[in-house]
């Protein structure tokens, strides 16, 4: 099962390198062995802090707590815990694919969408908001993702891809 691949993998130990090239060269193998995933990221050393900000904090943060919100909400909605664990992958494959169109975009500056526009984002975060409503639960996480879509909206961005967030 695909899950528990997932699951039963060691846990990623990421060791990003700032500072001379020339030093990561040497101490790559160790570090590699320490932290699979680990990446030369740079001569700036002041980029560390900012990676680690921005990916293990706001991402990851983020998408962690989003998970817990929805789990608690399908299953204070009857929903088994097996059935959510099934829903995992591929919502983890969507993102994947998400994450790498925007890559994609980000230094082309490109907001079209062969997908969901922001119109399409908020239609359909609206629609989970209402059905959280329905069940007299509260989704915090989804009511500012509401929010931000209807801002998008609102500045005429609504015809253009989730890329144009990035220039917010």
């Amino acid at each position: 099962d695909e899950l528990m691949q997932l699951a039963s993998k060691k846990p990623i130990r990421v060791i990003a390198r700032l500072g001379s090239a020339r030093l990561w060269r040497e101490a790559e193998p160790v570090v590699a062995q320490l932290g699979g995933s680990s990446f030369y990221a740079g001569e700036r050393i002041e980029s560390g802090n900012v990676l680690e900000a921005c990916f293990p904090g706001s991402f990851f943060m983020t998408a962690q707590n989003s998970f817990i919100e929805s789990m608690r909400l399908a299953r204070k909605s009857g929903i088994e815990t097996d059935i959510i664990a099934r829903s995992v992958v591929p919502s983890l494959k969507l993102l994947r694919a998400g994450l790498d169109d925007l890559i994609a975009k980000v230094d082309k500056h490109d907001d079209a969408t062969l997908e969901a526009t922001m119109d399409v984002y908020l239609h359909a975060a609206k629609s989970y908001q209402q059905t959280v409503r329905d069940t007299g639960m509260s989704a915090p996480l989804l009511n500012l993702l509401v929010e931000q879509f209807q801002d998008a909206v609102n500045q005429g961005q609504g015809h253009l891809g989730p890329s144009v967030m990035l220039r917010r």
